[in-house]
């Protein structure tokens, strides 16, 4: 037999089973809902024997079914396509969760409070322990919030997360206040405290008012995190960045710095809570920092760092890096108050704790003693090849970028970039038949000042060595460039990895590095060579790029010829230092 339920035929033992007298109403739950309902089959006992009366209660099971199915359906098409949380929305959940669970805890707090005033300290210290873990960033930033909670304050209301308006970091340092509002009142509840119904001004309200929730709030931006702040700065400076023509290397630079920032400040601060106690904050922890962190100490926070540094008695960051960070750390501020989110700067016009570095105690020239020990490794002496084997001794001595990098800079101070840069058709004879390098921004090459191109006479020691055979051996090779083996590292610069090889793989085998001496360091025996040749402040700036002051003013314009150079260029000499092995013919 078939009944008709509007204009639809149904069996009379539709959905229905009898098991044992008894009907039962059995249902399969479409594909669709299986996971949010938790099973793939119904089975509901209807409690009658009745075949008329199973069908009636049948009929009120579809409905009841049917209008959760259909909930079911606002559901997945919440998740398939959730709303974007707004500040409103976390509001309400967050206040809502913390008058939830306040209230019980009031009510276990009445049911069951402490029996003696020894329990009562005891659960009062267990309190302040997991307030002191909320408030301090390097316990969350290890631990986090368990996920449960924030589900629980979600409440299974699905919606994504979208940082042009309200996002999962705001959301988070939210649930951290909340957290931290549970505490505080259970704290005053065991302290019989009861003056204060809320110690965050976000939960003064007590339970949740619709008008409150929806009202847009004075300051949109108030409960903007350090690390949405930090991603809108940097946004920004690298939109700037472009129009400026700014380098990659700069650039990532800036990134790395402000990374470390955030790091520090932390990613889930309030911009708003950033005062100037915070600021002296970071300024202790900079000054605790060690040097080189990631490389020496890997995944470890900053402050985790710090603390195992000065127990292995590591050096921590110089003057200067310190002072980049204080500064990187006000850009950002200042960004903040550009885009409305901070009223003030408090970091601006802080220095470093630590002592600026004494020029004297910067980057020095290598020490005569020095120059004999790096001119007599087995690359100048004789080695095996001058790739990996250049540290073994051996009968080659290999006149290539790797022999001639130390000489040309101790001969001319030409900065590793402007040396590795050279083309052959950058050596040029002069009149007289002498040859000088022209250091030019020609042809894509790169100069770190205006004052950097200039004209520079070959030295002789430099011929001697070989030089111009070396030049005329790569020309009837067909290369253009005076180094072809040397290519350019991940900014682009030619010599970014030799000048790392000579520093961090070829020094510490030849010389006792102290963090002073670098392949920089030649240009400050240059410099030097030029002061004991008595050379005149013009000649500095010609053939070093250096500046110099304005009462050489008349000096100024294209600059000199070489050959009104060479004969300063000559003088340059290192009197205890003897290079003669290395002469060739």
């Amino acid at each position: 037999m078939w009944y008709t339920f509007g204009m639809k035929a149904v069996s009379k033992t539709y959905r229905l089973i009898k098991v044992k007298g008894t009907y039962y109403y059995r249902r399969r739950v479409p594909n669709p809902y299986v996971e949010l309902f938790g099973r793939s089959i119904i089975k509901d006992c209807l409690k009658t024997n009745s075949a008329k009366e199973a069908a009636s209660r049948r009929a009120q099971k579809d409905v009841e079914y049917d209008a959760l199915f259909a909930n079911f359906d606002e559901k997945i098409e919440a998740q398939l396509h959730p709303a974007a949380m707004t500040q409103a929305d976390a509001m309400k959940l967050v206040r809502g969760f913390v008058e939830k669970k306040d209230g019980e805890a009031e009510k276990r707090f009445a049911e069951d409070p402490p029996e003696t005033d020894r329990q009562r300290k005891e659960m009062l210290a267990e309190s302040t322990q997991d307030w002191a873990s909320l408030a301090d960033p390097r316990f969350l930033k290890e631990h986090g919030i368990d996920s449960r909670i924030l589900e629980e304050v979600i409440a299974n209301i699905p919606f994504k997360f979208d940082p042009s308006i309200f996002s999962y970091a705001q959301f988070y340092s939210l649930v951290i206040r909340g957290l931290r509002e549970l505490h505080r009142r259970d704290m005053a509840r065991l302290k019989a405290e009861h003056e204060q119904s809320a110690f965050d001004q976000l939960f003064a309200d007590g339970a949740v008012s619709p008008a409150f929730v929806h009202a847009p709030m004075s300051n949109p931006k108030s409960l903007m995190t350090f690390g949405d702040l930090v991603e809108r700065f940097l946004e920004d400076y690298r939109d700037e960045a472009v129009v400026k023509g700014t380098s990659q290397k700069t650039i990532d630079s800036t990134g790395a710095e402000a990374m470390f920032v955030k790091e520090a400040i932390g990613e889930a601060t309030l911009v708003a809570e950033i005062d100037y106690e915070a600021c002296k904050k970071f300024r202790k922890l900079l000054a605790r920092t060690p040097s080189n962190r990631k490389k020496i100490y890997g995944d470890l926070s900053i402050e985790e760092a710090a603390e195992q540094a000065a127990k292995d008695g590591k050096p921590t960051l110089s003057h200067i890096t310190q002072n980049t960070y204080l500064r990187t750390l006000t850009a950002v501020l200042k960004h903040g108050v550009r885009i409305g989110c901070i009223s003030q700067v408090p970091s601006e016009g802080l220095q470093p704790l630590s002592e600026k570095t004494k020029a004297s105690e910067a980057r020095r020239p290598f020490a005569t003693g020095e120059l004999q020990r790096i001119f007599n490794a087995p690359l100048f002496r004789g080695c095996v090849d001058d790739g990996r084997n250049y540290a073994k001794p051996g009968p080659n001595v290999i006149r290539r970028a790797r022999f001639w990098f130390p000489l040309i800079a101790l001969y001319t101070g030409m900065r590793a970039n402007e040396i590795a840069q050279l083309k052959v058709a950058d050596l040029k004879e002069m009149k007289g038949g002498h040859f000088y390098f022209d250091v030019n921004d020609a042809d894509g090459k790169k100069l770190k000042t205006k004052t950097s191109s200039r004209a520079f006479p070959v030295h002789p020691e430099l011929l001697k060595f070989g030089l111009g055979d070396y030049v005329d051996r790569v020309r009837k090779s067909g290369k253009k460039n005076l180094f072809p083996e040397l290519k350019p590292g991940s900014y682009g610069y030619v010599s970014d990895r030799i000048a790392d090889w000579f520093s961090d793989g070829f020094l510490p085998k030849v010389i006792k590095k102290d963090g002073r001496v670098s392949f920089h360091s030649f240009r400050h025996n240059f410099r030097d060579a030029l002061r004991e040749a008595e050379a005149p402040d013009f000649v500095l700036r010609d053939l070093g790029g250096w500046s110099v002051s304005k009462g050489v003013s008349d000096n100024y314009g294209s600059g000199h010829k070489p050959e009104q150079l060479m004969e300063h260029v000559a003088k340059i000499a290192y009197p205890d230092l003897d290079l003669s092995h290395l002469y060739v013919g």
